[in-house]
């Protein structure tokens, strides 16, 4: 394998849309040799990233573009998300404790468990607002044992 390796996925703000990603992502990663528990790792990441985008960044019946792009490196993939949905809210960038496990809900609030999650498994994290676009950039970093032999 040559690294690093690059995929570019764009696609319009959807559940569905962010499922198919996802999926073809996994593969590429599996083709490449990436791990089972690596990709599961960096699925959830993106499914959190990725749905709060679908969810937040276009609420209601509004829809709109996203782009990913994930480089596959020796130490782990790095990732960036990008949008034209409303921007991200500055207190769900902060660092913050995990929710108090009585706050789980079907309906958490914006930061909770899945901005969480996204910064517990991932690290590098970046926002920034250019204009009417979004950019999120983070790096999940293998835990060891990244590439099946």
């Amino acid at each position: 394998m040559t690294l690093p390796d690059t995929i570019h996925l764009s696609f319009t703000s959807s559940r569905s849309a962010v499922r198919r990603a996802l999926e073809k992502l996994m593969q590429h990663l599996q083709n490449h040799a990436v791990g089972e528990e690596e990709r599961g790792r960096i699925q959830l990441v993106l499914a959190e990233a990725l749905n709060n985008i679908v969810e937040h960044g276009y609420p209601g019946a509004q829809s709109g573009p996203i782009e990913l792009q994930c480089t596959l490196t020796e130490a782990g993939l790095d990732l960036v998300l990008s949008d034209c949905g409303a921007r991200i809210p500055r207190r769900v960038l902060l660092p913050n404790p995990a929710p108090p496990p009585s706050a789980r809900s079907d309906n958490p609030p914006e930061g909770g468990w899945g901005w969480f999650l996204i910064r517990e498994l991932s690290a590098n994290h970046a926002y920034r607002r250019d204009g009417d676009r979004n950019e999120l950039r983070l790096h999940i970093p293998y835990s060891g044992g990244h590439i099946e032999s």
